[in-house]
């Protein structure tokens, strides 16, 4: 660990000599609504393999993301406990955490090549939990879950790791509290955690095997909604059937509420305000994107504002910012968020 400053100035005078491509992968908020963690995957044009940094930033536009953690793989996914503990997962089974774990499935790695900034981390620890890449995690206080490719699940509770075994390729986490958490994942795989067990959830068959959940809201009334990347929308929750909507087949990548309102972000058109949500939707271009990854509503109460990942590399790596007006489809401002890579 000692070298962590020194492996990172190498690893910079290296990189400033290669072409990157840069693409923000995922945002994530902090569990108290104050700050974004954005994971950035930089994919060298020389054929050689992919790096990923964490950045940590405020919710002002006026301050630049902070680099916060990198390493030598492609970072999946990132999170922030209330009390700022630090996870982080990786495309070849690694977990990076400020907490210290008794029990890892596989190792406590001293090996990986990776780095922090110690005004946000004060130490990092490595373990290796997966031979396969592990595509999201969930965390609060207590608890903190993973999902690898496979459908394996581990739960960490302080010293105590178990596993369980999922009919699903993961794709993200849908929730807030443990004991209401879904799993959901390619093939419109659905899973649902009560606090104590999985139970797989039964979706409308569409006649289509490769679709993929790509995000989700809770609705007015509780119930939970789901977009798939081919259009299908499902509604319901655990305890009762999804059925399927009837609503428009656009390729969703992502769904959130604003303030009551909701939006969905569309591949190759950009960023709509949805009315009429549980019935006949009605589109109203707020945005254009080209490649938009998936959106979230970010920020506390009256400073929200709505924060699009998109693949559309314009040299620097960025994510898009837009407050919504106050009429229907209205735009108040829209303003990308750049990187600023050292």
């Amino acid at each position: 660990m000692g070298n962590t400053e020194t492996n990172q100035a190498q690893r910079q005078r290296a990189e400033s000599k290669m072409i990157y491509n840069h693409e923000i992968s995922r945002l994530r908020e902090t569990t108290n609504r104050d700050a974004v963690l954005a994971i950035m995957v930089s994919v060298p044009d020389n054929g050689s393999m992919p790096t990923s940094d964490v950045y940590f930033g405020a919710f002002d536009e006026s301050k630049d993301s902070g680099f916060c953690f990198w390493t030598n793989s492609t970072v999946m996914d990132a999170a922030m406990t209330l009390s700022n503990q630090f996870w982080c997962v990786d495309n070849e089974g690694h977990v990076f955490t400020t907490s210290t774990l008794i029990n890892a499935p596989l190792a406590v790695l001293k090996d990986v090549s990776f780095g922090y900034k110690k005004e946000y981390l004060s130490k990092v620890n490595a373990y290796r939990f997966s031979e396969l890449p592990i595509n999201t995690l969930w965390c609060s206080e207590q608890l903190t879950i993973l999902a690898d490719e496979s459908g394996t699940v581990f739960h960490i509770e302080g010293d105590r790791v178990t596993s369980h075994s999922l009919d699903l390729i993961p794709l993200s986490f849908f929730g807030t509290d443990s004991d209401d958490l879904y799993l959901y994942g390619r093939k419109a795989k659905l899973w649902h955690f009560n606090g104590i067990q999985w139970t797989e959830i039964a979706l409308p068959d569409v006649g289509l095997d490769h679709l993929a959940i790509s995000g989700g809201v809770t609705l007015s009334d509780g119930n939970v909604m789901f977009v798939t990347s081919y259009g299908f929308v499902f509604k319901g929750n655990s305890k009762k059937r999804f059925t399927l909507l009837t609503t428009p087949k656009k390729p969703y990548s992502g769904i959130c509420q604003y303030q009551g309102r909701y939006f969905v972000c569309v591949k190759d058109e950009g960023l709509f305000e949805v009315t009429n949500i549980e019935h006949q939707w009605q589109f109203h271009l707020i945005s254009t994107a080209r490649l938009p990854l998936s959106l979230h509503t970010m920020g506390k109460e009256r400073h929200q504002a709505l924060f699009m990942t998109s693949a559309l590399n314009i040299g620097k790596p960025h994510f898009v910012i837009v407050e919504p007006g106050n009429n229907v489809g209205e735009k108040e401002r829209a303003f990308s968020w750049e990187i600023n890579i050292e």
